[in-house]
């Protein structure tokens, strides 16, 4: 069986089973040499964020691969399971998710894939797109590189993971701090550093902070002499030890300039981590924000 990923319509001559769903099961006939150039650019629709068994992939274009987490789907491609047991999870762009399965050597009825209709498919700016994919792919490369250490027990932190303005050596780091108990904390600041591969990234711990949790509303000013704009983590250490603790967060320094714009673009991601969270692991949503957040320092926002 096929899982196909719906195309707008403009390709009159195509063979389809279904025609109102974003995803259906059918097999996909394309008769026209113009429906396939206008295939070529087909729209980003969702993204592999879990995957079980194989899964091929029928592109647009015809070219076949097999699926890998954090693959991104187009419309007018087709899935098609490998093998059975085979169970794939694909987040949308309009927030959703759906969800397929091969239980069987024999072909199966059409699950109900996704009931949102083609017109509500968001089409966000193309860098974020390109951002957003390269992020998935990053954090599935190297999940325990991204995932809180919290989050793998099942838990979560009491920071938050934030866009930062850094305004004449001084950081306001109340959003980072929302979650915290009120009183005074001792962190530890690291930078992230730079490197061709993420695997080949790690972080360089630079000093040790005093920050006291706001008030609802207030702000914790934090003076940062020195420092530059990029990704860094704070991470708290133990009252009476002195140990760092597994609470922590990454934090994306920017300019007062591009900060409006790439808060905005994380607000964006973040709308989508919640909406696909309650379909997969504990920890992949914060995880996949955090590599968003270094694909962000790389690039600047759009």
């Amino acid at each position: 069986m096929t899982m196909t990923v719906l195309a707008t319509g403009e390709c009159r001559n195509t063979t389809l089973l279904a025609s109102s769903m974003a995803l259906v099961l059918t097999f996909l006939q394309v008769a026209s040499p113009d429906c396939v150039a206008a295939q070529e650019h087909a729209p980003v629709i969702g993204y592999v964020v879990k995957l079980t068994g194989k899964w091929a992939y029928l592109e647009p274009m015809a070219r076949r691969t097999e699926l890998v987490k954090g693959a991104t789907l187009r419309e007018g491609g087709r899935l098609r399971p490998l093998e059975r047991g085979s169970v794939i999870t694909v987040g949308l762009l309009d927030g959703t998710t759906c969800t397929s399965s091969r239980v069987s050597d024999e072909p199966a009825a059409p699950p109900d894939l996704c009931p949102s209709p083609l017109t509500t498919i968001i089409k966000p700016p193309p860098a974020f797109l390109q951002r957003l994919g390269r992020a998935l792919t990053m954090f599935f490369s190297s999940e325990e590189g991204y995932v809180p250490a919290l989050s793998r027990a099942g838990e979560h932190g009491h920071l938050s993971d934030a866009v930062v303005m850094l305004k004449a050596g001084t950081l306001d780091i109340s959003t980072v701090l929302a979650n915290m108990p009120e009183g005074k904390h001792q962190f530890l600041l690291q930078r992230r550093t730079p490197a061709l591969q993420p695997a080949g990234r790690h972080w360089n711990t630079l000093q040790t902070l005093w920050v006291s949790k706001p008030k609802v509303g207030g702000t914790a000013f934090v003076p940062a002499p020195g420092l530059a704009v990029g990704l860094y983590r704070l991470v708290e250490v133990a009252s009476g030890s002195g140990d760092p603790t597994d609470v922590d967060a990454w934090i994306l320094l920017t300019a007062p300039g591009p900060y409006p714009a790439a808060t905005e673009e994380f607000r964006a991601a973040q709308t989508l981590a919640r909406g696909w969270e309650s379909k997969l692991d504990a920890g992949f949503s914060r995880g996949w924000l955090r590599a968003y957040l270094e694909c962000l320092a790389d690039s600047g926002p759009s």
